[in-house]
């Protein structure tokens, strides 16, 4: 089985990085959206609009994109995703984390989001193709949680 683990852009945001607020669930709908299009590189273009700070690196972005665009090439674009994880801390850091099926195999994607005053912003977007570990977790505890 093909495997891959590549964890991307996890890049902090800074203090000038927040312009525009935005909603995390709807950044996180539009860009499984745009991936269950097989529209790969507007996801990933939209999974880190919100964050200004990405434009000043703008070089490691366009490199990681090419990447991301390569690892969903060989694996085939996904048919759906769903959701495994979602976690909100202090109310200003939120983690949710995704699997989505492909043709090849199945595959993680990693949202983080960081609300510094008023307004959420992307702080990172990953994938990996890693997925033993988090399934095995996730389903343990939906065991717990069952009992």
């Amino acid at each position: 089985m093909f495997k891959v683990f590549l964890s991307v852009l996890a890049l902090s945001v800074s203090a000038s990085a927040v312009a525009e607020g935005i909603e995390p669930d709807a950044v996180i709908k539009k860009t499984i959206s745009l991936l269950v299009a097989k529209k790969t590189n507007e996801a990933f273009d939209y999974a880190i609009s919100s964050n200004k700070f990405f434009a000043d690196k703008r070089a490691d972005v366009d490199r990681t994109k090419l990447q991301f665009a390569s690892f969903i090439q060989q694996v085939g674009s996904p048919t759906n995703c769903e959701k495994l994880a979602s976690k909100t801390l202090i109310q200003r850091i939120r983690k949710d984390v995704y699997i989505c099926l492909s043709e090849m195999q199945p595959f993680e994607i990693h949202f983080r989001f960081y609300k510094q005053e008023r307004f959420w912003v992307v702080q990172s977007f990953s994938y990996s193709s890693d997925t033993e570990e988090l399934l095995d977790s996730s389903i343990e505890t939906q065991i717990s949680n069952s009992k």
